[in-house]
């Protein structure tokens, strides 16, 4: 019996070294999920929505390894687009009039300052933290409302997460700082003066 629990005890150190070895490189999809009652906080005018990737590094982080400069989890296609369209879809609900033109009624600039994927400690259990950082810029007529919203979450990890874990981890860090824009009682009153 004490042999078997021995046996055991090195085949799981075993695969959880070699798990923190050799680590891919890892592209996520992006599909942030917000959802807000209807209503008609724009009645019928246009807004322009855009989102910039201010971070300077495009990487999230390194998944760890002992290769973990090139161990590198992106966002497949950058995290614009999917933002963009979500946010799109909202101010649709909000009775907004989303257009891609600049001389829209209402500009809102997102702007992603920080969206960050970090493993810390050298033993097990490592710690993984996920930050995002946003910063929206609203403007109409003569008028600009600023803000920044933020999310985390930090986990205790014994192996690397796998694409999908980290996709759902990413999705689920990115929704929750979108949800906070887009309940932000001071940027839905500047939305309905």
């Amino acid at each position: 019996m004490v042999s078997k629990m021995k046996k055991i005890s090195w085949l799981f150190a075993t695969f959880v070294l070699l798990a923190g070895c050799a680590v891919s490189p890892q592209a996520v999809k992006l599909n942030p999920s917000v959802s807000v009652d209807r209503m008609n906080l724009g009645q019928g005018r246009s807004i322009h929505i855009r989102v910039i990737d201010k971070r300077p590094v495009k990487a999230l982080g390194s998944r760890g390894g002992i290769y973990a400069d090139t161990a590198l989890l992106t966002i497949a296609g950058g995290p614009e687009e999917p933002i963009r369209q979500e946010l799109a879809g909202v101010f649709t609900a909000y009775g907004f009039n989303v257009i891609d033109a600049v001389n829209a009624d209402v500009t809102l600039t997102v702007e992603i300052e920080a969206l960050g994927y970090q493993i810390l400690g050298e033993k097990f259990p490592k710690v993984l933290k996920n930050t995002i950082l946003l910063r929206a810029i609203c403007e109409k007529a003569d008028a600009t409302f600023t803000s920044k919203y933020a999310a985390n979450k930090e986990q205790e990890i014994l192996i690397t997460p796998t694409a999908s874990q980290n996709e759902r981890t990413i999705n689920a860090l990115v929704s929750r700082a979108l949800n906070a824009l887009i309940r932000d009682e001071r940027l839905l009153k500047f939305l309905q003066e």
